[in-house]
């Protein structure tokens, strides 16, 4: 997901700069060796071996057994990076100063030899793992291995409710319904469902996301094909969310039905339930210490019919923003379907609806909740209170964001 953040005002800082005469230009380039955040780390992770221990049943003295070889592990990478890390970092440094990128051949090579190395380190340890294991929990390996898949694949999700992972919600919401008939089979069969989507999205997108922007080049009716195989699978894996949110809804308590269903809500349009600066404003009004009851009472019905009326024009804005980020395509496919907008489709925090989208209303019903409350909160309150309200730290920045693709 691509997303670009426009302050005015630095851009206006920055066009000035460039204004200015200069004697030279210059051109930059910057070549990627490795992954800062991930080429040198662990495979697995302590929310791993927390999946494992839940679901192979380890008792304590097993659970220390597998943290013992976790930690070796750890430490054995870590010992073999170190040395990976300073002879790639000199040749980068070395490639820098001498401004010659063929010098980093030797940072490749040391990077592709390291990659060799960390997945057999990481063999031997699953090895010496699974040699702990008696043969019930041996049996069991495949369902660890789902949900530690599940754990890392659902974040590769872009639309409203693709990332969201229910049974982490259901668990919060009703603990012991793992355990407890028709939900505990209802928990199996998504986990098994949204597994068989997962793996279906994954070995779609890395078969297809590097030859697709050179095939909006040279094939676009394959690459418009491409995309929406991409789209279906997405689609496939939220389906699977909110239906199984309606079935475990329907074998809860209306109570916990509720919760479950909000609680989904807002994770799957995390984006659009986002506190706006009305929601921070009155979230600062509750901060004041000296609130009368009187005060207090108008505020808390003040509050509940505003959630109430936020509630609803978000679950409005929701369905439309849904069929919206279904019609979206990449840059590169839009340019050469002819659909891309009238400017040049670099984002600078324009408006790239249609005039007559029903969303606009919308954004500005929920402009002008924001305002009501606000008016009606500056009756309740002292002129005093009001100043003392918490200083909204982003009130001098307009920020926009663009969430249109870049890839599959």
């Amino acid at each position: 997901m691509r997303v670009s953040l426009h302050l005015g005002w630095l851009v206006l800082a920055c066009l000035c700069v460039l204004a200015r005469p200069s004697l030279a230009q210059r051109s930059t380039i910057g070549y990627g060796v490795y992954n800062a955040a991930d080429s040198f780390k662990p495979d697995f992770s302590n929310r791993d071996l927390k999946i494992i221990a839940r679901v192979l049943r380890l008792t304590d003295d097993e659970r220390a057994a597998v943290n013992t070889l976790y930690e070796g592990y750890k430490a054995t990478l870590a010992t073999k990076s170190e040395e990976v890390q300073r002879v790639v970092g000199e040749a980068i440094e070395r490639a820098e100063i001498m401004q010659d990128s063929s010098l980093l051949k030797p940072a490749h090579e040391q990077m592709a030899a390291w990659e060799a190395s960390a997945e057999k380190i990481k063999k031997e340890f699953l090895d010496d793992l699974r040699s702990l294991l008696s043969g019930d929990q041996e049996s069991r390996w495949p369902i660890a291995e789902r949900e530690m898949r599940r754990a890392r694949k659902l974040g590769e999700g872009r639309l409203f409710g693709e990332s969201v992972d229910v049974l982490q919600i259901l668990d919060e919401v009703a603990p012991e319904s793992f355990s407890t008939g028709r939900l505990a089979e209802l928990v199996e069969s998504y986990a098994v469902e949204l597994d068989r989507s997962l793996v279906a999205r994954a070995t779609f997108l890395e078969a297809n996301q590097a030859k697709f922007h050179e095939l909006c080049k040279q094939d676009p009716k394959e690459a418009k094909h491409v995309w929406n195989s991409a789209l279906h699978l997405r689609q496939a894996v939220r389906d699977v969310n909110e239906r199984y949110v309606r079935l475990f809804a329907a074998e809860l308590t209306k109570e916990l039905a509720e919760k479950l269903q909000d609680m989904y809500f807002e994770r799957a349009y995390a984006r659009l339930v986002a506190p706006t600066r009305g929601d921070n404003y009155l979230a600062g009004v509750f901060k004041l210490d000296d609130l009368d009851a009187s005060q207090r009472a108008k505020l808390e019905t003040l509050r509940e019919r505003y959630n109430a009326d936020r509630k609803r024009i978000l679950k409005e804005m929701a369905a439309l923003e849904r069929i919206h980020e279904e019609a979206w395509v990449p840059q590169s496919l839009a340019q050469v379907q002819g659909s891309t907008p009238a400017d040049d489709g670099n984002f600078r925090g324009q408006q790239r609806l249609a005039p007559d989208h029903p969303l606009l209303p919308l954004r500005q019903a929920r402009f002008e909740l924001d305002q009501r409350m606000r008016d009606e909160v500056r009756v309740i309150l002292t002129p005093q209170q009001r100043a003392d309200i918490p200083h909204d730290e982003r009130a001098s920045v307009a920020y926009f964001a663009d969430y249109q693709p870049f890839g599959l």
